[in-house]
């Protein structure tokens, strides 16, 4: 059978002549492309599995913002540090923050990339490490990770007089910004709808929960949810909460409403054979109805 356009995995290459020519090959954490020729990298910026580091130095003096990088495919900043060869002198506070800038915006006029900026003043040759910020957390990025898109421009933004500041290198890691094995969405409109509890989902394989919700069309009077793994003859409602608090079922209807995960690494992990489902709880369903619920998953 023809490999033209198929991708494989691969320990040693064949001839990219043939039916082999356009195909593509999983190799070394990487893809390769056959041309007809020779077997090429995608490029750096389509790795799976390695980030990739951009070093950006400001040799000379060092003005109010300078662009450090535009974003060539979707990715996520996973690290970033700083240093300088000599310090800024002035009496007040400098600093350096990174932001992302989209087209249209101005020079670090951008959402900021990092909770505390560098400090431009700390000691010479003294590599400093940022904590990245976060951005508001939503069911399908419950981590909040801020994600940069292709035409996005990193810049670094100088706030105060930057006096003598000299010779600053930046390094910034960036990973794929979908982790490796994809995200698998299951959503179910079977839940219960009374104080009852019900599996909706056995896994196939080994799975991370990334986030869970509900969305209901009439709110209950007084119920709440908890999403809960089932593993092995575990019934139903007696599993290992995904949640750390139950999710309110008689808020607002038409809304929806993302469950506060576990903080044991653990009890989010989720064996090839383990059910997934929702345990109620309340004194009053009232007239809640219509429910549907959602859980985000990593393949591990």
């Amino acid at each position: 059978m023809a490999d033209a356009s198929s991708v494989r995995k691969v320990s040693s290459f064949q001839l990219p002549t043939g039916n082999t020519a356009s195909s593509i090959r999983y190799n070394n954490n990487r893809l390769w492309f056959a041309n007809g020729n020779t077997w090429t990298p995608l490029g750096a910026d389509t790795e799976f599995g390695n980030n990739t580091k951009v070093v950006y130095t400001i040799a000379s003096a060092v003005g109010a913002t300078t662009t450090v990088y535009t974003v060539t495919s979707p990715c996520r900043l996973v690290a970033a540090s700083y240093v300088h060869s000599v310090k800024g002198s002035n009496g007040s506070a400098v600093t350096l923050q990174l932001t992302k800038d989209i087209p249209g915006d101005s020079a670090g006029a951008g959402t900021s990339l990092l909770s505390t900026a560098f400090n431009c003043k700390g000691d010479n040759y003294v590599p400093q490490t940022g904590t990245l910020a976060s951005a508001t957390a939503t069911a399908t990025n419950p981590n909040g990770i801020i994600y940069l898109t292709p035409g996005d421009i990193i810049t670094a933004k100088v706030t105060g007089t930057t006096t003598a500041l000299a010779n600053v290198a930046l390094t910034l890691t960036f990973a794929p910004a979908i982790p490796v094995g994809g995200i698998v969405t299951v959503a179910c409109s079977t839940v219960p709808v009374t104080s009852v509890n019900q599996g909706f989902f056995v896994a196939d394989r080994a799975y991370k929960v990334l986030a869970t919700s509900i969305k209901y069309g009439t709110a209950g009077t007084t119920l709440n949810a908890t999403f809960e793994k089932c593993s092995g003859t575990t019934a139903a409602g007696s599993g290992t909460a995904l949640n750390s608090a139950a999710i309110d079922c008689s808020a607002t209807a038409g809304v929806a409403y993302y469950g506060t995960l576990s903080t044991t690494a653990s009890e989010l992990l989720i064996a090839a054979g383990d059910r997934i489902g929702i345990k109620m709880a309340g004194a009053t369903p009232g007239s809640y109805a219509t429910p549907v619920a959602t859980v985000l998953l990593q393949p591990v």
